[in-house]
């Protein structure tokens, strides 16, 4: 079909035709102008930014609907008029059909919100210049601490640091710790915060302790008597010679016996390594003794 020169294509310009067959001005009711106010204003309508006035409009006007839903309704019916494109931003090609106060009412508006952001933009500068000089503070106190606190509390060597901050229940498990007398357990405990703390020697010393006190609790279940007047050596051998214990168990006591000996000369001095071996060596043997029948 040949189309005359009169006759439009369609297929051209559509947009241009749709905005062409819209009015050339547009009266707008209280409602469509609380939205396009601020649509202008904003560069988008948000119901959050207007839900207050279209509240108040209904309430003056005695109407029922909500103001959500007549929020709805006002953006839906801009958009068929094309006053708000699809994002609830104004449409600049329909502009030109709002009154010219409500025009000159917008761009007031819009000065006063340009100049609203550009405080808050040098408010929010001034804020993140005091957090990064916050941060930086922080960050210095952070590594000073971290610095005094390895001087005062050396990190562990062998057993994990949050290990230690638990008591000792936890660190044996409530049903064996239950078994324990309460000399043992203060010892441990005593083993834990020195460990801590970093203080070495004091730790294994305590250690060691606590593992005497065990063996001869082990001595009076075997032998059924205290073992009064009765050396560590002594009590290991006699342990030794009952079908009824572990003999690996007692070379393993005989071992720890011989800690203790090195831990009492004045001259010895623990690392923290090996402070914290001599914990792990006598925790082991306790659980080793309350698992024998």
């Amino acid at each position: 079909m040949i189309r005359s020169a009169r006759e439009p294509f369609l297929g051209s310009r559509p947009n241009q035709l749709l905005v062409e067959s819209m009015p050339n001005s547009v009266e707008l009711d209280d409602f469509e102008r609380v939205i396009m106010s601020s649509a202008l204003a904003k560069g988008k309508v948000e119901y959050s930014d207007v839900s207050g006035q279209l509240d108040l409009l209904i309430r003056e006007k005695s109407l029922t609907k909500g103001s959500w839903d007549m929020y709805n309704q006002i953006v839906a019916k801009l958009k068929r008029m094309e006053l708000l494109d699809e994002k609830n931003r104004p449409n600049p090609v329909r502009l030109s059909a709002l009154p010219a106060e409500f025009l000159q009412d917008g761009i007031c508006k819009t000065h006063k919100r340009i100049e609203e952001l550009e405080k808050d933009i040098e408010r929010v500068t001034k804020e993140k210049t005091d957090i990064q000089s916050q941060i930086y503070t922080l960050q210095r106190d952070r590594n000073q601490l971290t610095e005094r606190l390895n001087v005062l509390a050396p990190p562990t060597k062998r057993i994990r640091q949050e290990l230690l901050e638990y008591n000792i229940d936890s660190y044996l498990g409530y049903e064996l710790a239950a078994k324990l007398s309460e000399t043992t357990k203060n010892d441990l405990k005593d083993a834990m915060k020195c460990l801590r703390g970093g203080i070495a020697t004091p730790a294994a010393m305590i250690s060691l302790r606590a593992a005497e006190d065990v063996v001869r609790k082990y001595y009076e279940l075997k032998f059924q008597e205290k073992p009064v007047r009765i050396g560590l050596k002594d009590i290991l051998d006699r342990l030794m010679e009952r079908s009824d214990v572990d003999k690996t168990l007692v070379n393993y006591l005989h071992y720890i016996r011989t800690k203790r000996n090195e831990a009492e000369h004045p001259e010895k001095i623990f690392t923290q390594e090996e402070s914290e071996e001599t914990f792990i060596t006598v925790t082991n043997a306790i659980k080793e003794i309350y698992s024998q029948p």
